[in-house]
């Protein structure tokens, strides 16, 4: 598109609206390569399981360095619950972190946003930093990182630290439960080993009392009842069975935990004790191991006397006669509710943090996809608009009405486009950029820009550089960050005071980059950072994406986004674009 020497801007040719036709493959290539990425930190926690927390956090301080390439990094990590935080450093070119960090915490408290901090290397170094807290007010930990990187730290940067800080503190929490559980299960195997001796210490007895009582009948009830005795005095319930699985023997503890009497006990009456749910299970290990002779183990809930159901692991062994025949089972069951409820924990644990990155992930990929379909279907309302009204003219007027209806077919065809680039990323399509002028650039976003009505009246300047070098780019998603730019800078000025004006410059730099401005004199920006991050608006009916979704595409494409404010009031927002490698210049007279 070329401006006319009345200052209007012609419609583009037919050969130029063709350019918008390009192959998509190198942002799908970087799309699929920050996916792989966030993968990569999803699946690392996978080998933090067990893992102390010391360990954890110097292997996430290692990856920081080592993976993404960082000259600094430092990791703390809290238990909400209480007790020491682990704190580990690498890298030295932020020396005065710590009594930075001290000094921001008297000033200000608790960190409690991702805070930039520019040159942490003080004179020896060019370097900035990034500081992100782990849960609210950094109550779970925080991650500091540093890097000589110009264009550190990136929004991607900021999103894989985050990634990383929070699955650093998930790995955390489940060590810590993990090593709950394993004192727990340290406890109960004790248990169940001095259960075993005194299992063993029993058949001895039992075995020693037995040849006591062949040769002694007339001790035979004393000896039985010490027997019993000793059998109801071992912490744990105990039972034992005959040969075919009948009941012979029930401990007091048995008893005293079920409210049930011996002879509930008799013809499958035990039975009574299962948990519903568990019975059928329990029965067929039972019967398996009475037919075969081989070891009984089974993990059930037993109902306790006033009704409540409790974990339980039992365990059942032949004692065997001379030759080799079953002569009686002996079994035990030990309590391990508090281990089992301590597992469920951790699972319910791990299925709730995967359900909330799964709803995060849908969340900012819809919003996502309604920013790109905006615009086209903004222009395609406004042309169906106008259509409508110059059908109703008296006459109608067709000529009119046709070129609406030919807008409202490039519009949708441009939505399609949107839609198709979608597609292609969920089919992990590629595509390649290609050398196109920033000036063709420009005509797209104003011809959609100017398919709003509340946009057609705003002054645009132009102040490009009579030879610019063309750029390598996906076109469809460079000409949205400069429609998104433009769109807020007409925006800013709603409702302002002085005459609203934009002024667009571009112009070539001596480190082979194209400079892109858009100026407007509006009110300004009152972060200049934070209005990049995914879901920050300071619209009425804004989602917050916009800025968001821009920087990421200009990151892909090696270059840079960021805002300042300018001295005289109003807003900047620079675009920095590598310049192809064969400079291809135009005139732009």
């Amino acid at each position: 598109m070329r401006c006319a020497s009345d200052g209007q801007i012609e419609k583009p040719q037919h050969s130029e609206l063709l350019k918008m036709d390009i192959d998509q493959s190198a942002e799908i290539l970087r799309l699929r390569a920050t996916v792989r990425d966030l993968l990569a930190l999803s699946i690392i926690p996978e080998a933090w399981v067990g893992r102390e927390p010391p360990a954890i956090a110097a292997d996430l301080a290692d990856l920081l360095i080592g993976s993404l390439k960082l000259d600094f990094a430092f990791v703390r990590l809290c238990n909400p619950t209480g007790g020491q935080a682990v704190e580990v450093i690498r890298g030295d070119c932020w020396k005065g972190f710590r009594e930075w960090l001290r000094q921001r915490s008297v000033r200000f408290g608790q960190v409690s946003r991702t805070e930039i901090v520019t040159n942490v290397g003080g004179a020896e170094k060019s370097c900035s930093g990034v500081v992100i807290p782990i849960g609210v007010n950094s109550e779970r930990g925080l991650i500091a990182a540093a890097c000589d990187r110009s264009d550190f730290p990136g929004q991607i940067d900021q999103q894989l630290l985050s990634v990383a800080a929070n699955n650093a503190a998930t790995a955390f929490q489940n060590a810590r439960l993990i090593n709950e559980l394993r004192t727990a299960q340290k406890a109960l195997r004790d248990q169940e080993q001095d259960l075993r001796k005194a299992h063993d210490e029993l058949e001895i007895k039992v075995a020693e009392r037995t040849s006591e009582l062949h040769k002694s009948g007339s001790t035979l009830q004393k000896r039985e009842h010490e027997l019993l005795g000793i059998i109801d005095t071992i912490p744990s319930m105990l039972w034992s069975a005959s040969p075919t699985g009948e009941v012979t023997h029930i401990s007091q503890r048995v008893l005293d935990y079920s409210g049930l009497h011996f002879e509930d006990f008799l013809d499958l009456g035990w039975q009574r004790l299962m948990h519903p749910d568990d019975r059928e299970d329990t029965a067929t290990a039972f019967f398996q191991a009475i037919r075969t002779g081989e070891s009984y183990n089974v993990v059930h809930r037993l109902r306790r006397a006033d009704g409540e159901y409790r974990w339980h692991h039992t365990r059942g062994e032949p004692l065997r006669g001379p030759h080799d025949e079953i002569v009686q089972w002996y079994g035990l069951s030990i309590d391990i509710d508090e281990r089992k409820r301590a597992e469920d924990h951790l699972r319910d644990t791990r299925i709730k943090l995967t359900r909330a990155s799964q709803i995060a992930t849908v969340a900012e990929l819809s919003a996502s996809i309604a920013h790109e379909l905006n615009q086209p279907l903004m222009s395609v309302l406004a042309n169906a608009q106008a259509g409508k009204r110059w059908l109703a003219a008296n006459p109608p007027n067709l000529l009119e009405t046709n070129a609406s209806i030919e807008r409202i077919i490039r519009d949708a065809r441009a939505a399609d486009q949107v839609i198709q680039h979608i597609r292609g990323l969920f089919r992990q399509e590629s595509f390649e950029k290609k050398q196109v002028s920033i000036r063709d650039v420009f005509s797209e976003a104003v011809r959609f820009l100017h398919g709003d009505p509340r946009k057609h009246d705003v002054s645009i300047d132009w102040q490009l550089d009579e030879h610019l070098p063309t750029v390598s780019v996906d076109l469809t998603q460079i000409q949205q960050v400069f429609i998104n730019l433009i769109s807020n800078a007409m925006e800013a000025l709603e409702g302002s005071q002085s005459s609203p004006h934009i002024i667009v410059r571009a112009s070539a730099t001596d480190q082979n980059q194209m400079l892109i401005q858009v100026i407007d004199n509006g009110p300004g920006v009152a972060d200049q950072e934070r209005i990049f991050d995914a879901f920050v608006t300071t619209k009425t009916n804004g989602m917050g994406i916009g800025l968001a979704v821009s920087r990421s595409i200009v990151e892909a494409h090696g270059g840079r986004l960021w805002a300042e404010n300018n001295p005289t009031g109003g807003a900047t927002f620079n675009v920095a674009l590598p310049v192809s490698p064969v400079l291809q210049t135009f005139d732009v007279s």
